[in-house]
């Protein structure tokens, strides 16, 4: 799901890496995100999921969970798991 609806915005991710938000009552044009990582996120990827509390959406892509303002489409703070390569753990069948 790359759509999500909240705040009286409706926001969707775009192929290159960013989020559009439009007004629900009109269609206008509210803002235009920050754009996420690359290589792994800008392309929109991910788990096709996003999440809406506390004033923020979120987006759960591959190298991360990022949260994104729901007034002016920052980029508020993004999460990653650290990860050891070549992923020494790693169970082989």
């Amino acid at each position: 799901m790359c759509v999500i609806a909240d705040h009286g915005k409706v926001a969707f991710s775009t192929m290159n890496g960013y989020w559009i938000a439009l007004k629900l009552t009109d269609g206008s044009l509210v803002w235009k995100s920050e754009k996420m990582d690359y290589p792994w996120d800008a392309c929109g990827f991910g788990a096709y999921a996003s999440a809406s509390a506390y004033g923020l959406f979120y987006r759960f892509g591959y190298s991360g969970v990022y949260a994104f303002d729901w007034e002016a489409g920052k980029i508020v703070w993004k999460f990653e798991a650290p990860a050891e390569y070549p992923y020494e753990n790693a169970v082989y069948w």
